[in-house]
């Protein structure tokens, strides 16, 4: 009986870590590229905005080189995307980078 609810137990396991595997994977990735998106197209929405209210010119080099620079990152947000997430699992503490060299 009780190899019977070990096998039960493992089963279950093997399915929480498929469903949670489901979630990160075909969930929170595209969720996580949509909010990017969203985030980037609200800060072109901010610079037009601050066009609008005189505080930076149409003609100035930096709104184009800002503008250019977030369109650049609106097409390959995947990849923008995708270095977030390596840049995020780099730890902070400087103590944790000495102990894992």
């Amino acid at each position: 009986m009780i190899q019977t609810e070990m096998i039960a137990a493992v089963l279950h396991t093997l399915l929480a870590f498929g469903a949670l595997w489901i979630l990160v994977f075909y969930c929170w990735r595209p969720y996580r590229l949509d909010s990017l998106r969203d985030k980037l197209f609200e800060l072109r929405h901010e610079l037009f905005a601050m066009v609008e209210d005189k505080e930076v010119y149409f003609d100035d080099p930096a709104y184009w080189m800002l503008r250019a620079q977030l369109n650049r990152m609106l097409i390959m947000a995947d990849e923008v995307a995708r270095s977030i997430e390596a840049l995020d699992r780099i730890p902070e503490d400087k103590d944790a980078l000495v102990a894992a060299g």
